[in-house]
């Protein structure tokens, strides 16, 4: 895999999230005007890829019963 520099933003981000910071905050020291473009492209939240969706489903029934 190479290591892009989106690569070394997306893990700044995640990073910067994973310790508390604010979507605002992180887009603040990205150089991002809205949080929204931070969360959606760097952050990646709520996103599943789609061959995940199944498998943390059916991993959710099982654990509920």
């Amino acid at each position: 895999m190479d290591v892009t520099f989106k690569t070394l933003r997306k893990t700044v981000a995640t990073l910067l999230d994973e310790a508390g910071l604010t979507a605002r905050q992180i887009a603040d020291i990205l150089g991002h005007a809205h949080p929204s473009m931070t969360q959606d492209v760097y952050m990646g939240r709520n996103r599943v890829p789609p061959r995940m969706r199944s498998t943390r489903c059916l991993s959710t029934k099982l654990a509920n019963g």
